[in-house]
This record gives structure tokens, C-alpha cells and sequence, in this order.
């Protein structure tokens, strides 16, 4: 048996757990939904922590922006934590939080499918419900292991890949919540369950079940399109992990920046985030919350708080960890961090050297010099939710402009790559201090 195939068995005994209960045991209503329940923040739970090491880039990952989420999504290269798990890769944050939200929303939404029909809860009612629920967590964290991890399942997905199993569920829940409101409406029954127990643990079963049935079905189908695949892609759409090309021989010169300078820059620009429009807000919930609301306070602290460390993390890794390597005819920018080639640039694409001497610079010494060229990028699609077999893998040797940013001493590199008579003097470049 294949691994969709395992994937498959493990989807279904999840489901049949509070199925099973109900109909052999006698599980009451409300057990089988609080059951149900804790095995849709099962998938919550383990999606989320399958989105880091997911291998493959999307296709839209380019099209990803900003300070914080636009650098971590152009970064190449994982940390490996320990030797039992995949990489982590940085590139995956932007997903992670957008399917940690969306994963919020959902446990917020079965809890209402859950206390909505039944608010009474009995002490031999919990027991069933947590045994129920640590059997289908478990049924659902050894899928993931012996799939997602131990078989290698994690090189056939992006982060948005793994995210289309919760979402599905999302879309399920929703509409369950709304329907059950919805008949409560129609019918002028205001008292809980609403409708009859029998009715309301088939309709639930079945609009969760086939949630998780039709998420496996998109997932293996290489031939399925639609807006699903659109938006999540399936493994067989997204981007297989490319290296940047690097000569074999050893490089003439390897340059780095001055930690010191890059950590200042780093904190520096951490601080100036509370600006931008997140620290705003963040400021704005915490003045709110010294008006007289606490937990307002609480909010804002720990969001600015996230934010500035946030940006001040990414910031240092944007320059920081960088190595500049120079060949005969190119140069390399090499993340040490990552321990992975970034990007390169062949000499003969470029068309302008330009130094400038920014605050910093000014202030501990140090250069920082812009390297361009007019090499074409690739052409993004005007739609937004573009399909992804129609977008282009990036060729990861596609000469880019590059910024050596805060150098000891730029004149050696310079020379290496026999540029000194083409550098230019020119105003600070876009986002470095």
C-alpha cells in the first residue's frame, strides 16, 4: 500500500473514532461532537507543525512582500534542528501564519458547533470526550510521522500544500455552524439540539467526513484544476527545490560584513518597525488599554513586542549571515546561516557598481556597495489567483542585483572581480540604514 493510500486509512479511522462511539457505545450526542471536535484541532495541530519542513516552493512565493515576510519568502536554505526531522525553512513563515490563523478561526468555529446545540457537560461525558480525543490525535500524529516525516512526504509539499486539509475543514465547519443556526431559523426551534440527535450527528459526520475526503481527493489527483488547487496547489504544481550554482573550485575571496555594524543596523531597524503600520496598531491597543482596558495593554505589548523582535531577527538575517564569495567571473552571496547559496551574479551582467556611505557606514567605518544589472526578471502573472501548472520555475541562477552592505573594506572585492574603475558614488540604497 502507497502513502495516499496509508494517508487515506489514517483519515478514515479518524473520522470513524466518534462514529464508532455513538453507534457500538453509546456515546451520547454531545460526546461524539466534543470527539469530533478535538479531531478537527487535531488536524489544526498537525498541519501546523508539518508547514516549516515542507520542501518544495510555492509558486506564488515570489509574489510575496514586505519587510518581514518579503525577506523571509526570498531566502533559500533551511536550519536543520535536529538530525530525526526534516529542515526548518524560513520561507515558510508567511504560510505558517496565515495557516495559524486560519487554523484559530476553525477551533473557534467547532467549539461553537460543539456548545452551540448542547451546553451541558457531565464528568463521565469529559472522559469519553478526552479518550476519544487523544485517540484520534494520536491516529493523526502517526500519519504524520511515518508519512509526513519518516517516508519523506514533506518533499512533495509546499507549506500552502499542507494547509488544504484544514482549510476544507474550514469551509465544512462554517457552513455546518450556519446551517445549524440557519434551520433553528426556519424551523423557530430555539431549543438546543435544534433538530433531532440522530439528524444532527449524520449531518455533521457527514459534511466533516467529506471535507477530509475531498482535501485527500485534490491532494493526489495530478490531473485536478480548479480554484482549490489554485489557492493551495496540490504536490504536484509547486516547485521543486533548486540550488543555486556554484563552481566547484574554491573562491578567490570571501568578504562578510562587520557583525557588529549588521547587529546595530539589525536593532536599529527592529525599533523603527513600531512605525510602520503593525507596530501602529500594536501602539494603538495598548494606549486603548492604559484608557482602562487591561488586556488591551497585554495585547499591544505582545504584539509590538513580536513585531520588533520579528523584524529585528529578519533584518540581521538579510545581511548579517551573508557571505559575499567571488569567483574569476561571478559572485556568490553564500547564507552561513542557512549554509546555502542565496543568489549569484555573473560579471559580465553587470552594469552598475555604486558605493554609498550610509548613516552607518558613516558612523562605525564600513562601506556598502550596490551591485546592479538589467538582466530581465521574470514576468509575474496579472492574475491573482493564477494556476500554478501556468507559472514559471524561477532559475535560481538568474542574474539579480545584489547589496554588499556594511564591508570593512569594499576595495579587495572590488578587485576581484576587477570592478574598482566602475564604482559610482551615489545616494544610500533602499533599505539599508
Amino acid at each position: 500500500m502507497n502513502g495516499p493510500h496509508r494517508h487515506l486509512l489514517a483519515i478514515i479511522g479518524a473520522n470513524l473514532v466518534p462514529l464508532v462511539g455513538f453507534v457500538l457505545f453509546g456515546w451520547s450526542t454531545t460526546v461524539f461532537l466534543g470527539v469530533l471536535v478535538l479531531d478537527i484541532w487535531s488536524t489544526v495541530v498537525w498541519s501546523v507543525c508539518k508547514m516549516p519542513f515542507a520542501e518544495k516552493r510555492p509558486p506564488n512565493l515570489g509574489r510575496i512582500g514586505g519587510r518581514i515576510l518579503g525577506v523571509l519568502a526570498d531566502k533559500r536554505g533551511g536550519w536543520t534542528v535536529t538530525s530525526r526531522l526534516p529542515p526548518v525553512y524560513p520561507r515558510n513563515l508567511p504560510f505558517l501564519l496565515s495557516g495559524t490563523l486560519i487554523g484559530a478561526i476553525l477551533v473557534v468555529l467547532s467549539f461553537v458547533l460543539w456548545v452551540l446545540p448542547y451546553q451541558d457537560l457531565t464528568g463521565e461525558q469529559l472522559g469519553w470526550i478526552l479518550l476519544g480525543g487523544l485517540i484520534v490525535f494520536t491516529v493523526r500524529g502517526i500519519d504524520t510521522w511515518r508519512e509526513y516525516v519518516r517516508a519523506g512526504g514533506y518533499r512533495d509539499h509546499s507549506a500552502r500544500t499542507v494547509g488544504l486539509e484544514q482549510f476544507q475543514q474550514f469551509l465544512a465547519v462554517g457552513g455546518l455552524v450556519v446551517g445549524v443556526v440557519a434551520a433553528a431559523a426556519i424551523t423557530g426551534n430555539t431549543d438546543p439540539p435544534f433538530v433531532g440527535d440522530l439528524t444532527l450527528v449524520s449531518i455533521i459526520f457527514l459534511g466533516k467526513f467529506g471535507a477530509d475526503l475531498r482535501a485527500w481527493q485534490i491532494e493526489t489527483d495530478p490531473d485536478r484544476r480548479g480554484w482549490f488547487t489554485r489557492i493551495y496547489g496540490s504536490p504536484e504544481t509547486e516547485h521543486p527545490l533548486e540550488s543555486v550554482t556554484v563552481p566547484d573550485e574554491e573562491p578567490n575571496l570571501c568578504v562578510r560584513p562587520v557583525r557588529r555594524v549588521a547587529i546595530v543596523d539589525a536593532v536599529v531597524r527592529g525599533g523603527l518597525y513600531t512605525f510602520s503600520a503593525g507596530g501602529v496598531i500594536a501602539m494603538a491597543l495598548l494606549v486603548a488599554g492604559l484608557a482602562g482596558v487591561p488586556g488591551l495593554t497585554a495585547a499591544g505589548l505582545v504584539a509590538g513586542g513580536t513585531l520588533i523582535v520579528l523584524r529585528t531577527g529578519v533584518r540581521y538575517l538579510q545581511f548579517g549571515t551573508l557571505e559575499y564569495r567571488c569567483y574569476d567571473e561571478l559572485v556568490v552571496v553564500y547564507d552561513r546561516v542557512l549554509d546555502e547559496p542565496q543568489r549569484r551574479l555573473d560579471r559580465w551582467a553587470i552594469t552598475h557598481v555604486r558605493e554609498s556611505q550610509t548613516i552607518l557606514d558613516r558612523l562605525c567605518g564600513t562601506e556598502t556597495v550596490s551591485v546592479e544589472t538589467t538582466s530581465d526578471s521574470p514576468e509575474s502573472t496579472a492574475s491573482v489567483v493564477p494556476d500554478p501548472a501556468a507559472v514559471p520555475v524561477p532559475d535560481p541562477d538568474a542574474d539579480r542585483p545584489i547589496t554588499l552592505a556594511f564591508l570593512s573594506d569594499s576595495t579587495p572585492l572590488l578587485e576581484a572581480m576587477n570592478l574598482e574603475r566602475r564604482l559610482e558614488s551615489t545616494p544610500e540604497p533602499e533599505g539599508v540604514v
